[in-house]
């Protein structure tokens, strides 16, 4: 079986964290570290420093900037990043690295379902269309009714996704303007122009509820989504996709009177086609970190015992 490193981001809410942590300790492949990446002080309160690594982000760092310092500290060839909140089940993640068999595989979408109603797929991978539509695969559909194709996937969530390691240090660096589902098709973009491929992997479940899949602002959408259509427009289908996207623009205009969202994200396009361009710019390589071990923090605030039993019982398994 592939070595895999776990990347498990703190976005905020610490229980989402312990719920998360929870479930991986418990079902942790062989071979495998885990990895949380903290955006804010953390006091460890039920000591698992000896099970994880514990690497810290700028404060206030998002998931993309959470994921790249994570990706520093990792010491397999095979990534995979659980945003806080998500919980895997068992055996999630065997039939995920057995698709990195393939060396033509450089990342593998994991079905994502509802946690409260398991038979409700909330993703099972995004799509991009030559439109610059980005899309979920499968959203709302029943999970018997899920068909394990790739043929409409573009590549996985960012919140919840395998990806080959060495491949993200070839792509380097990415565009990162506020919006993560952007983020996570432009790397699926990078990874097939690069000649890998992405794939759906139904056999790998993660459960989640539905708002942890609510995306970024509509106008910092918009923005994203403009200038990733602007980017690959070319690589998609030349002069049909303007065509593709005048449609897709056309079709929010007329939605935008009943859903204020879609006006802030028509507005956020007309920024990106007018205003000045100044994406972020994220490194995904390892080879930042000249002594990985100077990223991993051993804070002194580690230590409270507040309600350490009931948790290390449950990380126990």
């Amino acid at each position: 079986m592939q070595r895999l490193s776990i990347i498990v981001p703190l976005m905020g809410d610490l229980k989402r964290l312990e719920d998360t942590l929870v479930s991986v300790l418990e079902n942790q492949p062989e071979r495998s570290e885990v990895i949380v990446v903290l955006n804010q002080p953390y006091d460890d309160p039920y000591d698992l420093r000896g099970e994880v690594k514990f690497v810290e982000a700028p404060q206030g760092a998002d998931l993309v900037d959470c994921f790249a310092c994570g990706l520093m500290a990792c010491g397999a060839p095979i990534v995979h990043v659980m945003a806080a909140g998500f919980e895997a089940t068992s055996g999630w993640a065997d039939a995920a690295l057995a698709r990195f068999d393939d060396s033509s595989v450089a990342a593998v979408a994991p079905l994502v379902v509802d946690r409260d109603n398991t038979d409700r797929i909330l993703s099972a991978g995004l799509t991009y269309s030559s439109g610059g539509s980005i899309g979920r695969i499968a959203a709302g559909k029943r999970l018997a009714a899920c068909v394990a194709t790739d043929q409409s996937l573009c590549g996985p969530e960012l919140t919840a996704a395998f990806y080959r390691r060495e491949v993200l240090e070839a792509v380097e660096s990415i565009r990162h303007i506020g919006s993560q589902l952007a983020v996570a098709a432009e790397m699926a973009l990078l990874i097939g122009k690069a000649g890998y491929f992405s794939v759906l992997e139904p056999g790998c479940i993660i459960t989640a509820t539905p708002e942890l899949l609510v995306t970024s602002d509509a106008w910092c959408e918009g923005v994203a989504n403009e200038r990733l259509f602007s980017r690959w427009r070319a690589a998609s289908a030349g002069k049909g996709s303007w065509v593709a996207h005048a449609a897709l623009v056309a079709m929010e205009c007329l939605q935008s009177p009943l859903r204020p969202s879609i006006l802030k994200r028509l507005a956020g396009r007309c920024w990106a086609t007018l205003g000045p361009a100044l994406p972020k710019t994220v490194v995904f390589t390892s080879h930042l970190a000249t002594n990985r071990s100077e990223g991993v923090i051993r804070p002194a605030y580690f230590g409270s015992a507040e309600g350490r039993p009931a948790i290390q019982s449950r990380a126990a398994g």
